[in-house]
């Protein structure tokens, strides 16, 4: 969301909190150390949840790795659910997809 303008820790300074309350994904293949990884991510939103579709695939044979979703529900510090603000609405109004790309690699030796 952040290439999109919207700060995930101002959102946090003015209240807001996302917590998790559904996560759904599907295992398809296995990624091995080396591999270079695409991350599609698709948000769509509504008055007070975020869902966002993922579909990791191998970016040398296009191969599905992984497909999922996860559902975030916008709630304020006592806990109650509350409408998310505009500028999270209008990023599901422009069919937010965003892509990365990621080299098992890499993640593997940042770890160590």
């Amino acid at each position: 969301m952040e290439d999109r303008g919207i700060s995930v820790s101002a959102l946090l300074a003015q209240g807001l909190e996302f917590r998790v309350t559904h996560a759904d994904f599907t295992y398809r293949a296995a990624a091995t150390y080396g591999d270079i990884l695409e991350i599609d991510t698709h948000v769509t939103a509504r008055r007070a949840s975020l869902r966002f579709h993922h579909l990791i695939r191998k970016t040398t044979e296009r191969q599905v790795i992984v497909e999922g979703s996860a559902t975030l529900v916008c709630v304020d510090t006592r806990g109650k659910v509350v409408r998310l603000p505009a500028s999270l609405l209008a990023v599901s109004e422009e069919r937010a997809l965003t892509q990365h790309t990621v080299n098992t690699n890499t993640v593997a030796n940042d770890r160590t």
